[in-house]
């Protein structure tokens, strides 16, 4: 029985898809839910670089709005998730995705990992890689991947260059 489920959310259409079935299984185990957020800064931006928002009094750094923001977009899915009599924790992190979804899991002991999976493929994997195949690999718990209804069909560009690249 899994008593801590670590549910990794990017806040997309696929997570969201996945919630119901980590209801399901939070129900079914008794289980805590850990809705965990991982932010990845752009290559060469700085945690302590200050930007000005709209509507902020004054500059603030990328790290702390981007934890914010995030904190905020976590509190009403955790809201709606807690809605379903599930017991919720929220958790935002700042790191390269994989690596943070890994750490969380270590940190707040969870016995598996929930997230969905774009089930990208060519060209946009090759280029984004895989976050959900980086935990798989490395993940000291079991992960259960769900796949997005979403279609995953490339878009017409993506295809063209798959098949340029493959000859």
């Amino acid at each position: 029985m899994w008593k801590v489920i670590l549910f990794a959310h990017d806040f997309s259409e696929c997570a969201e898809r996945v919630e119901p079935v980590v209801i399901q299984l939070a129900r079914t185990h008794c289980a805590r839910v850990v809705v965990c957020h991982v932010t990845q800064l752009t290559n060469g931006l700085s945690p302590q670089t200050l930007i000005s928002p709209p509507g902020e009094e004054g500059p603030i750094t990328v790290g702390e709005y981007t934890m914010r923001t995030g904190r905020e977009r976590l509190a009403a899915i955790g809201k709606r998730i807690a809605h379903d009599c599930v017991e919720v924790e929220t958790a935002v992190i700042l790191d390269e995705i994989h690596t943070g979804i890994l750490r969380a899991a270590k940190d707040y002991r969870a016995e598996v990992i929930v997230m969905g999976t774009h089930g990208r493929t060519g060209l946009s994997h090759w280029l984004l890689g895989s976050v959900a195949e980086k935990v798989l690999r490395q993940a000291e718990v079991p992960v259960l991947t769900l796949r997005s209804h979403v279609s995953t069909q490339a878009p017409a560009e993506e295809r063209v260059l798959d098949d340029e690249m493959s000859g």
